[in-house]
């Protein structure tokens, strides 16, 4: 009886502590895994629960291999203890120190033993699994602690069985596929040596069996034909990871005995009973297995041709000539694009290489160009597909990087390899096929739009020499006439819009924030005409294109770092822009668009006072869009642009009409969002909120009344709500600092002693900064001793570096804010003299760490005042070692970042996740502003009357010290650094 069959029958006793292999522990086992596909949803989660907390049981992965290799265990209960298997053993076989290891050596060793040969007589779906499970054992124990892997798998390979033989292939090329971008370490050199040195010479007789086994004629089997040529694209990948980092003395010796059979590959003869297995069929965009080697032996002949230049030379040229006819050979079906890039890439590797004057000849250009570069770069029926019916993944491939792979990147990098060596050649023999191509679309362009979309992309292609995605085409080939390109071709299709193909007008707003850099700017205020009447567009990737256009070029600088848009001018525009924007989101495929969003995000911030007039109805239709979002908010791009949207409108278009106004419409959305706990939304209300309050300068009855719920600890409690509440407290600080002193200043210290405790201690100070800032003296007295208290109490607990740099920043911010006598002073009394402590023991060791420009002026003015305003000089040896420590902070300098961007990109966002992410236009500076500019110069008009009084000051100091003292105080070097 099959005790699989058995198990649904059975209680759920836990199995028994040793977790010994018996038919009780293996039925309970096998029950809690059918559970996990075959159960209900409660079912599914509760054996997973109960599945993971017994891993940790010595015995759970022999009694799981166990279960596996039972003869009674049914299909899909051995594939889902597959899985686990693999996923169990990725959680638990790294051992990590300081965590305990749940896996025994000895059980560790029997699962090695036994994976192999389980692997090796499973079925295909389970074999798969294995294999898996194999690779991540060997991301830890091969080499050191499975010496014998790389024999075992060769020992397998020992056999006329293709089935066996792939199974070996596949999990040695998942096992080497590592080597691949490797950092070439002795320890990898010395790995692959012993790859080698095991794998090398079966490798390369698996791979003339392989191909000495392939029928010449009837009767073919082609499952036979299908196993053999898994075995040797599983050699050719495997050929690849182990000459990617170095060529190996091995494979250099045997060279000729490769790449002859590779290039029998290419030039193999399918027969016509293969050739649906092998190329594929016409209608499925999987490539053929044949298609698959051949593309895989172009990558190691372009990896060759890279990078051993002089050892693959004698086999250049039939190579080269062998992928010329394959790409000539095969068509534009979906199916040979992995082949066709992959030729394209070889051959671009030679063209920039050593070898490049192997295209020299104008004829060859010339057929390169016709044969080659046009045919690849027209759209594919794919393409065409996914601009109509999946725009944004077309959108994806096209703008924003991910077409690597495709076809026209393909043919887009050879025409840029090719015009490295022959610029002049290159481009005046392309211009031919330019022309003709144009002269195809003016004759009908209904018709021929492909020709004018293939001529724009290899425009494209011999213009750009240097490129980035925030600027554009920074450096272009001299030789093509941009300007005059776009006044003839681009301008006059943005003027036909919307009676030319969507495809051509994408493109011409493509090419248009490509070369924005190039353009004149007399033509901005024509181009943003037309992009605005094309945002009434119904396709999406022509308003997609039309609003990244006016983001790009909103963000565009001239050589004096301005705006190269009349900001006047562009403001008559903007609100009718604007609608036409905002009215793209009735097409509900764009209603999580980034692109729009961010483009609207731009123009507020650029315009700024110029859309008070229209701010209300701004905001309105912002407010909408976020109603909307809140139903489903699964794009986290779109949802931070909105929200610096808003942000923008309250920062910039603001006046106190305007300001009441945002707030009333806000108010039910932000309680929305709240009491809904849309968690993707909660910060960024908080930082919305925070701003607004900033912003009106003044706490309204509705923000005084949500003041209690903003403290409440359930808020607290989700480590993505801190930052923001943190700002939103800190603005409440700005404008309520009396309310909260008198009602709920208990509750701040609960909220600083858990951030100042934690992980968190940045934000603790951060909100402990605002109290110092915004409260007076005599308020504050107490409640900074409280503060104090906390810190001195981590500091004895848990002091890290990070801590002390916080703690002198935020001792700094006291005295520069209310004085040395009065920090001091609240320090001491906690406990006499303890000021002595925290200079000698935090200051003193600590100082030099502390980073940022503001910081280290305002700890580098603090330190100044604490030398010669506080009782430290009563302790001459603290008071010397604290004068070094400071002379030695100004010697080691700092450096203000220049950056004069202001585009805001999800990528460049400091602390960008799902959780939290910090909206740049709700920044707003500390209500404190350090009076000293430049530290050193302070340093010397501070000093100078005490050196005057007292001779001797620095006598203690190192003659070092004493030189760089008197560098300062002379006034050479105040000015060349402003710290």
């Amino acid at each position: 009886r099959r005790h699989t069959q058995s198990l649904t029958r059975r209680t759920k006793p836990p199995p028994s502590a040793a977790m010994e292999v018996n038919d009780s522990n293996l039925g309970v086992l096998s029950n809690y895994l059918s559970q996990t596909f075959g159960g209900t949803a409660d079912q599914i989660r509760s054996s997973e629960k109960f599945l993971q907390a017994q891993e940790t049981t010595p015995g759970f992965g022999r009694l799981l291999l166990a279960l596996l290799n039972h003869p009674a265990t049914e299909s899909g209960i051995r594939q889902a203890g597959a899985v686990y298997l693999k996923n169990f053993v990725r959680r638990r076989w790294p051992v990590i120190e300081g965590e305990e290891n749940c896996i025994s050596d000895a059980e560790r060793e029997e699962i090695k033993s036994v994976l192999l040969q389980m692997m090796l007589g499973s079925a295909a779906n389970i074999q798969k699994l294995v294999s898996s499970t194999i690779y991540q054992i060997s991301l830890n124990d091969f080499p050191g602690k499975w010496p014998t892997l790389i024999q075992e798998l060769v020992d397998k390979c020992n056999t006329k069985d293709f089935a066996v033989i792939n199974g070996v292939l596949k999990t040695a090329h998942a096992i080497f596929r590592r080597y691949r971008g490797a950092h070439a370490t002795d320890e990898v050199i010395k790995e692959i040596i012993l790859v080698i040195k095991n794998f090398g010479a079966p490798m390369v007789d698996m791979l003339s069996f392989s191909l000495n086994s392939l029928p010449t004629a009837d009767p073919i089997n082609a499952k036979q034909v299908e196993l053999i040529f898994r075995c040797i694209l599983s050699i050719s990948k495997i050929f690849y990871s182990l000459n990617y980092i170095d060529l190996p003395e091995f494979f250099e010796d045997h060279i000729p005995q490769f790449f002859d059979q590779f290039f029998a590959l290419l030039n193999y003869n399918v027969p016509p009973a293969l050739q649906e297995l092998l190329l594929g069929d016409e209608d499925d965009p999987n490539a053929g297995l044949l298609t698959r080697v051949q593309a895989q032996i172009c990558s190691n002949c372009a990896l060759y041709a890279e990078k051993y230049e002089d050892e693959f030379n004698p086999q250049l040229g039939r190579f080269a000539k062998a992928t010329w006819d394959l790409l000539l050979k095969y068509n534009s079906s979906n199916r040979f694009d992995k082949l066709i890039t992959h030729g394209m890439y070889f051959l671009t590797t030679i063209a920039s290489g050593v070898n490049f004057k192997m295209f020299g000849d104008a004829n060859i250009m010339n057929d390169i160009c016709k044969c080659i570069v046009i045919p690849n770069m027209e759209m594919t029926e794919q393409d065409e597909d996914n601009f109509d019916e999946n725009p944004v993944e077309y959108i994806r491939r096209d703008i924003e990087g991910s077409d690597l792979d495709t076809r026209r990147r393909s043919a887009f990098q050879l025409v840029r390899a090719l015009r490295k060596n022959f610029q002049v050649e290159v481009t005046n023999i392309f211009a031919t096929h330019i022309q003709s191509l144009l002269a195809q679309y003016s004759a009908n362009p209904a018709k021929a739009w492909k020709a004018k979309d293939i001529a724009i992309y290899l425009i494209t292609s011999l213009a750009v020499t240097g490129i980035t995605v925030s600027a554009g085409a920074t450096a272009t080939n001299e030789l093509v006439p941009l300007v005059n390109l776009m006044e003839t071709h681009i301008f006059p299709e943005l003027v036909q819009y919307p009676k030319n193909h969507p495809v051509v007008q994408a493109d011409s707003i493509k090419f248009l924030f490509t070369f924005r850099q190039q353009i004149p700017q007399q033509h901005i205020p024509f181009i943003f005409e037309h992009l605005n009447r094309m945002l009434t567009s119904d396709n999406y990737v022509v308003t997609t294109y039309a609003s990244e256009c006016i983001y790009r070029y909103l963000t565009l600088r001239n050589a004096k770092k301005e705006l190269a848009v009349n900001v006047a001018d562009f403001c008559s525009l903007a609100p009718q822009m604007l609608g036409n924007l905002f009215g793209v989101f009735k097409n509900k495929k764009s209603l999580h668009n980034e692109y729009i969003i961010k483009a609207i995000m731009k123009i507020v911030s650029v315009c700024k006072a110029g859309l008070v007039h229209v701010g209300a109805d701004v905001m309105n239709s912002a407010v909408k869009v976020l109603e909307v979002q809140a139903e489903n908010p699964s794009n986290p791009h779109f949802n931070h642009y909105l929200f610096e949207t808003f942000c923008a409108l309250v920062k910039f278009v603001q006046s106190p009409e305007l300001l009441s106004h945002y707030e009333a419409v806000l108010m039910p959305a932000f309680q929305y969002i709240l009491t809904k706990d849309i968690s993707e939304f909660s910060s960024y209300v908080f930082q919305l909120m925070a701003i607004l309050l900033d912003t009106r300068k003044q706490a309204s009855s509705v923000n005084e009344q949500l003041l209690p719920a903003v403290i409440d600890e359930n808020l607290w409690k989700y480590k993505g709500n801190i930052p923001s509440l943190v700002q939103l407290l800190k603005a409440y600080l700005r404008t309520s600092a009396p309310l909260i002193a008198e009602k709920y200043i208990d509750r701040l210290i609960e909220i600083i002693s858990r951030l100042i405790t934690g992980s968190n201690d940045h934000h603790g100070f951060s909100l402990a900064s605002a109290i110092v800032e915004n409260l007076p003296a005599g308020v504050l007295q107490p409640i900074l001793k409280r503060i104090f208290i906390l810190c001195f109490k981590r500091l004895q607990q848990n002091k890290t570096a990070r801590f002390c740099k916080l703690f002198i920043v935020f001792f700094s911010l006291v005295v520069c804010v209310h004085g040395t006598p009065f920090a001091v002073g609240v320090v001491n009394e906690i406990q006499a003299n303890i000021f002595f402590v925290i200079v000698d023991s935090v200051w003193v060791e600590k100082l030099r760490i502390v980073n940022g420009l503001q910081d280290q002026k305002l700890a580098a003015v603090a330190t100044i005042k604490v030398l010669l305003e506080s009782p430290l000089q009563q302790k001459l040896d603290s008071w010397n070692r604290l004068l070094a420590e400071l002379i030695l902070f100004f010697k080691q300098g700092v450096k203000e970042e220049d950056d004069d961007s202001d585009e805001i990109e999800i990528e460049d966002i400091p602390g960008f996740d799902t959780a939290y992410s910090r909206l740049a236009f709700a920044d707003v500076p500390d209500t404190f502003s350090l009076p000293v500019s430049n530290p050193r110069a302070f340093f010397q008009s501070q000093f100078l009357p005490f050196v005057q009084q007292n001779p001797q000051a620095f006598s203690a100091q190192t003659p070092q010290i004493q030189e760089i003292i008197q560098e300062y105080l002379s006034g050479s070097s105040s000015s060349s650094s402003s710290s």
